[in-house]
């Protein structure tokens, strides 16, 4: 599982990666639909299924993986929408908004349809991938 935070000034030792966007001509694609994504089941799922040797004892994803995830730049205004309501989310949570656990849980789950909904996903695959990710976390 990717597991993502965002912070203006991080310093990090070298087993953590920092990713900076410097510039986007999207004004949508911003530092907390990036964090939205990343913490996402979709590319959770993506990583473990297209990279992962299924270690579960101190698994690490390697930056050449990460490069390769397919992070969706919002093009049409559907898509911006969504990425307009991932980033308030994002915010939400990363801001202290969401203090209640089941809240916070509701709130990933809405993130989690949304993403899906940005990427096209149909109810079958949402269901296979919540599965998946379910018996991931059990297992670790």
């Amino acid at each position: 599982m990717i597991c993502a935070a965002y912070d203006e000034n991080a310093f990090t030792p070298q087993s953590i990666y920092n990713i900076k966007i410097i510039q986007s001509p999207v004004i949508e694609f911003n530092h907390y639909y990036l964090l939205g994504l990343l913490n996402s089941q979709l590319l959770s799922y993506y990583l473990i299924k297209s990279f992962s040797s299924y270690k579960t004892l101190f698994p690490r994803i390697l930056i050449e993986k990460l490069k390769q995830l397919p992070i969706k730049v919002p093009k049409n205004k559907e898509e911006k929408r969504i990425a307009n309501k991932i980033i308030e989310l994002v915010q939400d949570i990363s801001f202290s908004i969401v203090k209640d656990i089941d809240l916070y849980i509701q709130t990933q789950k809405t993130l989690d349809s949304l993403i899906f909904d940005l990427y096209n996903i149909t109810e079958d695959q949402k269901l296979y991938i919540s599965n998946f990710i379910k018996v991931v976390k059990k297992n670790n």
